[in-house]
């Protein structure tokens, strides 16, 4: 099976799937890498406490905003005591 070739002018790349499947891991691998790379580098420059204490305080409002929509949720689940009209008409 052959993957289309997008240049009409040029030779083929990466005409058999076996191919096209091992370019695109080869390429998966190294944007892995770069992005490890570059998450180490900002890690030498910037102080690790400050990236913690953001990340804490993020957290924390995450926890937070969790904990008040499971507090509504159990409020609007709660059974509402039935209304009591005596207005004198009788519904059937």
């Amino acid at each position: 099976m052959f993957v289309p070739d997008a240049r009409s002018d040029g030779p083929p790349l990466a005409t058999l799937v076996c191919m096209y499947k091992e370019l695109t891991f080869w390429f998966g691998i190294i944007v892995g890498l770069v992005f490890l790379a570059s998450v180490g580098a900002f890690f030498l420059f910037v102080p690790v406490l400050s990236v913690m204490t953001v990340a804490t305080t993020l957290l924390g409002l995450i926890v937070m905003f969790a904990l008040g929509v499971q507090t509504g949720r159990r409020r609007t689940q709660a059974p509402q005591p039935a209304e009591q009209h005596d207005l004198g008409i009788e519904v059937r």
